[in-house]
């Protein structure tokens, strides 16, 4: 049986909200979701890359929007990961040769990297709807970046 995940990361990957914070997000998409196998909270030290699983399409160059080779962009995931955490440097990109971190790429679908995650698992909500995504957001007191992952 497949899964289906919202993951909610914060669009500063280095920033994690206090837990009163954390625990009000997560009580709030609780509420939205009303249905769902398990809500639950991630945070560590160390920033982690949160994929959209079957989801993925295609990773773009923030510059030139050209597709970037999947070997490139594995070879540099692998390169700016150490010490169990990504480090985010600086690359540059094989099509234009542009500089960017991993989080700047064009994920489609969404993708990022980050501290701090709430994830819902089979929520039965399909999309988010913006009002929420501003709710959390206010809640957090940061800008999101919201993960339709499956799995």
């Amino acid at each position: 049986m497949s899964d289906n995940w919202i993951t909610i990361i914060l669009k500063e990957p280095n920033y994690v909200p206090e837990e009163i914070r954390r625990e009000n997000a997560r009580n709030r998409l609780m509420e939205i979701a009303l249905k769902f196998d398990e809500v639950k909270i991630f945070f560590s030290d160390q920033i982690s890359f949160f994929d959209c699983g079957s989801n993925f399409d295609r990773i773009g160059c923030p510059n030139c929007n050209s597709d970037l080779p999947g070997n490139w962009w594995q070879e540099t995931m692998s390169s700016d990961f150490e010490n169990d955490t990504f480090k985010l440097e600086k690359y540059l990109t094989p099509c234009c040769n542009y500089s960017f971190s991993l989080n700047e790429l064009i994920y489609d679908w969404p993708q990022g990297f980050g501290k701090f995650a709430i994830r819902a698992v089979n929520p039965d909500i399909g999309l988010l709807e913006k009002k929420h995504i501003l709710e959390l957001e206010n809640i957090l007191g940061t800008e999101l970046l919201v993960i339709y992952g499956h799995f």
